[in-house]
């Protein structure tokens, strides 16, 4: 089942914060692994 996440993250590097709209499973792995494949490293803050 796929579901929409809204992710707020921050990038390690830059310190700014970026809002992702991912379509992913229900498991949180998942969500992460999208987010890391974005090409940068990112903290997540909340989802």
């Amino acid at each position: 089942m796929a579901i929409k996440y809204a992710i707020r993250a921050i990038n390690r590097t830059t310190k700014k914060q970026i809002v992702f709209q991912i379509v992913a499973d229900s498991r949180k792995e998942a969500v992460q692994i999208a987010i890391r494949d974005y090409g940068h490293s990112y903290d997540i803050l909340e989802y």
